[in-house]
């Protein structure tokens, strides 16, 4: 092979080189056309959607707080173990079918046992926690 054949075929090598690099920046590109045509979309309907919530809350007379949506945010977050362990319980009971009926006394009974007294202490303090938080915030 002579000096010119070699030149030759590593020019063609080169070649396909770039034509894989062309190729490569090209897939780059739509991809990016694709992304900025996305983002341009979303942008749109997230204006829209914030036109017509102010819109709609304009009309309501409803102030929004951002500090306490920001609280609200944060709290959720901070109990989403909790959220979900919830959301879990009263899946499980929508699906049972065999809940059994209480009577008055058989109510009475049940409330003696620990699992009871731990829940209507927690919901009495929950209630009373709740009645100062509305005396300190009219």
């Amino acid at each position: 092979m002579n000096n010119n054949e070699n030149m030759i075929a590593r020019m063609e090598r080169l070649e396909n080189k770039l034509d894989l690099v062309l190729g490569y920046v090209n897939q780059q590109r739509l991809r990016s056309e694709m992304t900025d045509d996305l983002l341009s979309d979303l942008s749109l309907i997230g204006k829209d959607i914030y036109n017509c919530s102010v819109a709609e809350l304009e009309k309501r007379e409803v102030e929004i707080d951002t500090d306490e949506i920001s609280e609200i945010g944060v709290n959720l977050l901070k109990n989403i173990g909790h959220l979900n362990r919830a959301l879990a319980l009263l899946t499980s009971m929508s699906e049972q079918e065999d809940i059994p009926k209480y009577s008055i006394w058989k109510t009475m009974r049940e409330m003696n046992s620990p699992e009871m007294k731990s829940a209507l202490g927690f919901l009495v303090t929950y209630i009373k926690k709740l009645a100062q938080s509305n005396k300190n915030n009219p």
